[in-house]
């Protein structure tokens, strides 16, 4: 898994007043990667909510859910900013 956060800022000074424009992107090289599959137990062997009602034990098996992402990479964040210093 690679992650890689880009940050770009730009200095400008306006009537003595200095103004740094930001910019970032965090996990800009997001490919939506797996990390985890649903297997055969659920978190904390706690009760399925989609489990058959003849399967109680907690289990994904005979379930849509089973072999489905449990989780993937975080997505895309962005965020602009402007810092002002007089």
């Amino acid at each position: 898994m690679n992650q890689f956060d880009l940050k770009l800022a730009k200095l400008f000074t306006v009537r003595g007043v200095r103004l740094t424009g930001q910019f970032e992107i965090f996990n800009s090289l997001n490919a939506s990667a797996v990390l985890a599959l649903r297997g055969t137990q659920t978190t904390q062997n706690a009760l399925c909510s989609q489990c058959a009602p003849s399967n109680p034990t907690g289990t994904y098996i005979g379930t849509p859910l089973y072999h489905q992402p449990g989780d993937i990479v975080q997505g895309r964040l962005y965020k602009m900013g402007l810092q002002v210093r007089w």
